[in-house]
Protein backbone atom coordinates (compact mmCIF):
# COMPACT_ATOMS: atom_id res chain seq x y z
CA UNK A 1 0.00 0.00 0.00
CA UNK A 2 1.73 3.32 -1.12
CA UNK A 3 1.22 6.36 1.35
CA UNK A 4 0.79 9.62 0.00
CA UNK A 5 2.05 12.78 1.74
CA UNK A 6 -0.42 15.42 3.23
CA UNK A 7 0.61 18.92 2.01
CA UNK A 8 1.30 21.81 4.55
CA UNK A 9 -1.61 24.06 3.46
CA UNK A 10 -4.07 20.75 3.49
CA UNK A 11 -3.43 20.03 7.01
CA UNK A 12 -3.49 23.92 7.58
CA UNK A 13 -6.78 24.62 6.38
CA UNK A 14 -7.81 20.72 7.81
CA UNK A 15 -7.00 22.47 11.25
CA UNK A 16 -8.58 25.71 10.74
CA UNK A 17 -12.06 23.27 9.66
CA UNK A 18 -12.18 21.84 12.32
CA UNK A 19 -11.35 24.67 14.79
CA UNK A 20 -14.19 26.67 12.63
CA UNK A 21 -16.83 23.75 12.93
CA UNK A 22 -16.05 23.17 17.06
CA UNK A 23 -16.37 27.05 17.60
CA UNK A 24 -19.69 27.04 15.61
CA UNK A 25 -21.02 24.08 17.42
CA UNK A 26 -20.45 25.33 21.09
CA UNK A 27 -21.90 28.26 19.94
CA UNK A 28 -25.31 26.62 18.72
CA UNK A 29 -25.17 24.39 21.52
CA UNK A 30 -24.57 27.44 23.69
CA UNK A 31 -27.75 29.36 21.91
CA UNK A 32 -29.83 26.93 22.19
CA UNK A 33 -29.58 25.93 25.92
CA UNK A 34 -28.56 22.51 25.30
CA UNK A 35 -25.60 23.40 27.39
CA UNK A 36 -27.77 24.25 30.41
CA UNK A 37 -29.56 21.44 30.42
CA UNK A 38 -26.54 19.13 30.21
CA UNK A 39 -24.60 20.79 33.00
CA UNK A 40 -27.25 23.43 34.73
CA UNK A 41 -25.51 26.54 36.48
CA UNK A 42 -26.44 26.24 40.42
CA UNK A 43 -26.44 29.40 41.95
CA UNK A 44 -25.19 30.43 46.19
CA UNK A 45 -22.60 29.21 48.00
CA UNK A 46 -21.84 25.80 49.13
CA UNK A 47 -20.48 24.84 52.91
CA UNK A 48 -17.49 22.15 52.84
CA UNK A 49 -20.52 19.98 53.56
CA UNK A 50 -22.13 20.40 50.91
CA UNK A 51 -25.43 22.04 52.71
CA UNK A 52 -26.31 25.22 50.76
CA UNK A 53 -25.40 28.10 52.42
CA UNK A 54 -28.23 31.46 53.25
CA UNK A 55 -27.31 34.38 52.00
CA UNK A 56 -26.03 35.84 54.54
CA UNK A 57 -24.12 33.13 55.60
CA UNK A 58 -22.16 32.84 51.88
CA UNK A 59 -20.32 36.08 52.13
CA UNK A 60 -18.28 34.38 54.77
CA UNK A 61 -17.17 31.50 52.68
CA UNK A 62 -13.42 31.83 52.03
CA UNK A 63 -12.58 29.98 48.56
CA UNK A 64 -9.00 27.85 49.12
CA UNK A 65 -7.55 26.73 46.04
CA UNK A 66 -4.97 23.64 46.57
CA UNK A 67 -2.24 22.98 43.83
CA UNK A 68 -1.67 19.03 43.77
CA UNK A 69 1.18 19.23 41.17
CA UNK A 70 3.87 17.23 42.70
CA UNK A 71 6.58 19.79 41.89
CA UNK A 72 6.20 21.85 44.75
CA UNK A 73 6.33 18.82 47.28
CA UNK A 74 10.42 20.20 47.24
CA UNK A 75 9.80 23.83 48.43
CA UNK A 76 7.73 22.02 51.41
CA UNK A 77 10.36 19.59 52.03
CA UNK A 78 12.91 22.90 52.20
CA UNK A 79 10.59 24.54 54.54
CA UNK A 80 10.03 21.56 56.45
CA UNK A 81 6.08 21.82 56.06
CA UNK A 82 3.36 24.33 55.44
CA UNK A 83 4.32 26.52 58.29
CA UNK A 84 6.82 29.45 58.18
CA UNK A 85 9.25 27.97 60.92
CA UNK A 86 12.82 30.05 61.67
CA UNK A 87 13.82 25.88 61.77
CA UNK A 88 13.30 25.75 57.95
CA UNK A 89 16.32 25.38 55.36
CA UNK A 90 14.82 28.68 53.87
CA UNK A 91 15.09 30.73 56.76
CA UNK A 92 18.41 29.32 58.43
CA UNK A 93 20.47 29.47 55.04
CA UNK A 94 18.80 32.45 53.04
CA UNK A 95 17.10 34.67 55.81
CA UNK A 96 13.62 34.24 54.62
CA UNK A 97 10.55 33.59 56.79
CA UNK A 98 8.32 31.47 54.32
Amino acid sequence: MARTKVKPLTKILGLVAIGVIVWFGFRYLNQSGIINQIAPQKGGAVSAGGEKLKKNEAQDVIKVCVVTWGGYAGGQFFNGGFKASKESRYYKEYGILL
